[in-house]
């Protein structure tokens, strides 16, 4: 038996290790843990965002598990997978096993979190960096069978017409 599982049973006792084995023992990439671990390596995480959005992303940095609070009476929000790439553009990645809550207005508001979190004070919103928010569900959240959503802002009244706020929310459905 190596130190460190007898460390863990010393301080967590026999039967809670062995829970713990048994359950990492199967746990596949929708394990949070699992998921969290597999993508801060750079060139999974590189290839991952490159299998979605079809170009070569060059990663400078991943923040796993990212908190942000905004505003002390606002909901903070836990980002599976935070990366910044080379240019400053900032992608969300998250993996979604449970349907749970809404997952577009999820987005929604960790779009709105990045955003205020990045973004700092002086600045001119013409500075504003790429987001693209990446919720990856092993369900269909909006239920029209597709492999992958794509959303961006477009004018009503004329769909040709981006509004050009460099944001753009994914979803993929395995």
């Amino acid at each position: 038996m190596e130190n460190s599982e007898q460390y863990y049973i010393e301080r967590y006792g026999k039967e809670k290790v062995e829970r713990a084995k048994e359950t990492f023992k199967n746990a596949t990439i929708q394990n949070d843990f699992i998921f969290c671990h597999v993508m801060q390596i750079a060139h999974i995480c590189a290839g991952v965002l490159h299998r979605i959005l079809k170009s070569v992303i060059k990663i400078k940095n991943i923040i796993p598990q990212s908190s942000i609070d905004n505003l002390k009476a606002s909901k903070a929000v836990r980002l599976d997978i935070l990366v910044e790439d080379e240019d400053g553009h900032f992608y969300d990645i998250e993996m979604q096993v449970v349907n749970s809550d809404s997952i577009p207005k999820r987005m929604r508001i960790y779009q709105a979190s990045i955003d205020v979190k990045i973004f700092s004070k002086n600045r001119k919103y013409k500075e504003a960096t790429k987001t693209i928010i990446i919720f990856i569900c092993m369900f269909d959240p909006i239920g029209k069978g597709r492999a992958i959503y794509t959303f961006k802002n477009l004018c009503v009244e004329e769909p040709s017409i981006e509004l050009g706020d460099d944001t753009l929310k994914i979803i993929v459905v395995p």
